[in-house]
């Protein structure tokens, strides 16, 4: 079984950078932190949902407390790919339609 795996993640054009997980076989993308919760930020989990609605890819949208988040919530996107892709930030970028990259 593979390893878990938590990555930051940069989105272009997005202010904060945002968390990534993964585990067997998901991926776990943070759309939003409740915290926030401003009307951008809203849009972007609906943009991210209607791209998701098109996809022939399993996948959820949930809420999870990340512990790097004060314990507030944020807005999961759950993606089960029909194969661990080797770059996560690569096929999220595709899946999504945003330019997403791995940060240190």
């Amino acid at each position: 079984m593979a390893e878990t795996r938590t990555v930051r993640l940069k989105v272009d054009g997005w202010s904060n950078t945002r968390f990534g997980r993964i585990e067997s076989n998901l991926i776990a993308f943070e759309v939003m932190w409740l915290g926030c919760a401003c009307p951008t930020c809203f849009a972007r989990l609906d943009a991210v949902m209607n791209r998701m609605k098109e996809s022939d890819v399993k996948w959820q949208v949930r809420e999870v407390p990340i512990p790097e988040r004060e314990g507030i919530p944020s807005t999961i996107l759950m993606v089960e790919p029909k194969e661990m892709p080797e770059r996560v930030d690569s096929y999220l970028s595709d899946l999504l339609g945003l330019q997403i990259k791995e940060v240190a």
